[in-house]
């Protein structure tokens, strides 16, 4: 039997965050994946996806300006594409193989399971650690749908050798939205069906609006309140039964949404109580049945599922482990951005969100379509709302469709964080002509 400090499970960045801060303060720590090291984002969804996408913008971008002064073709090699990310993505699966030795961290490979409070086995291993922390991340969730066995991970995606003519998407959120815009600007036909009457339910439903109308002119057809009844294989191709219609398509993928991952882990065994939507933890992110387990990152029910909150999760988990259960996750303001063609950004609260906690604010959307900013790009569609709280003055949330996004709404975030007025931020002397100078301008 193997005794350890810490054992972690799961090496994405919320499990990796803490095994390094407790190694460094002298532990000895031990972590565990069943899959290749190095999470879900660096290897199965953020990185390889921004990647896609910067190639498939290129074809946007050129779109957008032809007969406006550029001209010629540009043309996607999909297997070629498939291949560049598998190199870069396979470099980062090897650094992230190499990191725990380079970190004096001891690693396996294989699935963990609980067989005590504070014992595991690992393949044939037995573990024995004084803390675990389960930091599995999340994994796509069970729909229901007969003919489920037909739908695809989004993994399946970026294995992709030859791109299907014809795919669909299933739920509307980010991720299908984000792998919905490089097939179509890849040369595939794109359907996205929701069973709820909105998509992108966490962004400001304006720019929503605006965005859905870019992608009905990009030839991405989006269908709400559209619940699949039934999913049929005929030969090579799919029959989905989807609210009034029926869809014939080659490739399904599931994008409605994510839960907690933890089947293989036998948290029974491990004294680690589970509720309706995943374990048990206390603010301090700690199991409430099993004082010697922390949780963090995705596989928390609570959080949010972005790779910067899974890291100040994971520097949480490993700061209360040092020195006492004294630090508490804070997922306000959070900025997260739809990697589309144009970017959706938000950050901080959105209307809806603001109402909920009864605070008295002033909203101003401005479409700003027509601006250069805008117009200089031959774009046709970019906006933005920002709000204030009426009592401070206080900027408390930013939303912006357009392009550059992405950027600009870590400067916004900033603004939020610092509680910083229209009035300061106006005061900041920003590059000309820029996104964020066009903003400032426009702001009343």
């Amino acid at each position: 039997m193997e005794k350890y400090d810490l054992f972690v499970i799961g090496t994405g960045s919320a499990g990796f965050s803490a095994a390094e801060e407790c190694r460094k303060q002298g532990w000895r720590v031990a972590i565990a994946d069943k899959l290749p090291f190095g999470g879900t984002c660096a290897l199965r969804g953020c990185n390889p996806k921004r990647l896609m996408s910067g190639a498939t913008e290129i074809l946007n971008r050129a779109s957008h300006m032809k007969g406006r002064g550029v001209e010629g073709s540009v043309i996607i090699d999909w297997p070629k594409l498939i291949d560049f990310t598998k190199d870069i993505i396979q470099a980062a699966q090897n650094h992230s193989e190499t990191l725990p030795e380079q970190l004096g961290i001891e690693k396996y490979h294989g699935i963990c399971r609980f067989t005590g409070e504070n014992s595991l086995l690992v393949g044939d291993t037995e573990i024995q650690a004084d803390r675990i922390v389960i930091a599995t991340g999340s994994a796509p969730a069970h729909l229901g749908i007969p003919g489920e066995e037909h739908i695809n991970t989004s993994d399946t995606f970026f294995e992709l050798q030859d791109l299907p003519k014809r795919i669909l998407f299933v739920g509307g959120g980010y991720i299908s939205f984000e792998l919905a815009h490089i097939a179509a600007w890849a040369g595939a036909r794109v359907e996205i069906v929701e069973v709820r009457d909105t998509v992108l339910a966490n962004f400001d439903q304006n720019l929503v609006k605006m965005f859905l109308d870019v992608c009905e002119k990009e030839g991405i057809s989006v269908y709400t309140s559209s619940p699949i009844h039934s999913i049929e294989r005929s030969g090579n191709e799919y029959r989905v039964h989807a609210g009034e219609r029926k869809i014939t398509t080659d490739l399904i993928i599931h994008g409605a949404g994510r839960v907690p991952e933890t089947a293989d882990l036998n948290l029974e065994k491990g004294n680690v109580k589970t509720g309706p939507r995943g374990i048990i933890a206390n603010q301090f992110l700690q199991s409430e049945s099993n004082p010697s387990v922390y949780i963090a990152g995705d596989v928390n029910p609570n959080s949010v599922q972005l790779t910067t909150v899974a890291e100040m999760e994971g520097d949480i988990v490993a700061h209360n482990l040092l020195y006492g259960n004294s630090k508490v996750p804070d997922y306000n303001p959070i900025a997260s951005t739809v990697f589309s063609f144009p970017q959706l950004s938000s950050a901080g609260l959105t209307e809806s969100q603001a109402r909920q906690q009864g605070i008295d604010f002033d909203a101003q959307f401005i479409n700003t379509s027509d601006r250069h900013i805008t117009r200089r790009l031959g774009l046709t569609h970019s906006g933005f709302k920002v709000l204030t709280d009426r009592n401070t003055g206080a900027i408390i949330g930013a939303h912006l469709l357009g392009h550059n996004c992405d950027e600009v709404i870590n400067v916004m975030l900033m603004a939020i964080s610092a509680r910083m007025t229209v009035g300061e931020l106006k005061k900041m002397r920003f590059t000309f002509p820029t996104v964020m100078h066009d903003l400032c301008m426009r702001l009343g």
